[in-house]
């Protein structure tokens, strides 16, 4: 009787996720047709993977695309000296807790953890809060709309020889910025 009093109480403290929903193939939403237009077309399918819980949903997404004309070099033995830009998008459906109060230290942590003294700048959308982070190779951006967590990495293809990387990341927060756009709008429709 009073575990049927506490999952009554618990019940009562979801959150509503408003026009999300839980996505299983996060890869099938994620056009990103302005990227694609400036770095080229997806390369595979791609990988998803999601997670189911009462508190959170989770999906993830890693594609790889590939740059007109470039084929990664390889060494007298065939061995592979770079790689080919890669795609990586998260989706987290907050349903137990408000997730904006912790988003914008998360977001700071998580870069700062990784990359001391990185500039996270934050934008005007898209998504109620937006973070953007700029790499030398790659760009981030980091967006919180209602319940909805979404995260797009793109990283550029690095020549491992040089470090160097052929695609330029920073002119492409602007296709970034509308493709994260375009995926709210689709994880709202189609979730």
């Amino acid at each position: 009787m009073l575990w049927a009093a506490g999952l009554t109480a618990h019940r009562s403290l979801a959150l509503d996720p408003g026009a999300y929903r839980a996505v299983e193939d996060l890869c099938e939403r994620t056009e990103l047709a302005g990227v694609r237009a400036a770095v080229g077309p997806f390369e595979d399918r791609g990988q998803s993977e999601s997670f189911g819980h009462v508190a959170r949903d989770e999906a993830s997404c890693i594609r790889s695309l590939r740059p007109a004309g470039y084929e990664v070099p390889v060494d007298e033995e065939g061995n592979e000296l770079g790689s080919m830009p890669t795609l990586y998008v998260s989706y987290i459906l907050h349903k137990g807790l408000d997730p904006e109060p912790e988003f914008e230290s998360t977001v700071r942590a998580r870069h700062e953890m990784w990359e001391p003294g990185t500039e996270v700048r934050e934008l005007d959308g898209p998504g109620e809060r937006a973070f953007v982070v700029r790499g030398d190779s790659d760009i981030t951006l980091d967006v919180l709309d209602g319940q909805a967590e979404v995260r797009l990495v793109l990283s550029g293809n690095v020549d491992y020889r040089t470090g160097e990387s052929s695609v330029d990341v920073s002119r492409l927060e602007g296709a970034l910025v509308e493709d994260m756009r375009a995926l709210l709008g689709r994880l709202k429709a189609d979730g």
